[in-house]
């Protein structure tokens, strides 16, 4: 028996959210790092954070609305 694979579509947008999630905290810690090394005097190890951070805060963004947008479709049918 098929259902209308409402659960599996369920699945994959709260994989989105949780990935997106970890994503977000790997951000934080890139950036509060970021500013510990640069406060260090370490500019170009700083650099390297900051770009890690601010990477992983748009792929987590990204991740966060795809995510939502599957759980606002799977809601509304």
């Amino acid at each position: 028996m098929k259902g209308n694979g409402k659960f599996a579509a369920l699945v994959r947008a709260y994989f989105f959210l949780t990935t997106a999630a970890f994503l977000i905290a790997i951000t934080c810690f890139s950036l509060v790092q970021g500013l510990l090394v640069h406060f260090g005097g370490a500019m170009t190890d700083a650099f390297i954070f900051y770009f890690l951070g601010w990477v992983t805060l748009g792929a987590g963004l990204l991740l966060f609305a795809h995510g939502r947008s599957k759980l606002r479709v799977i809601s509304i049918s």
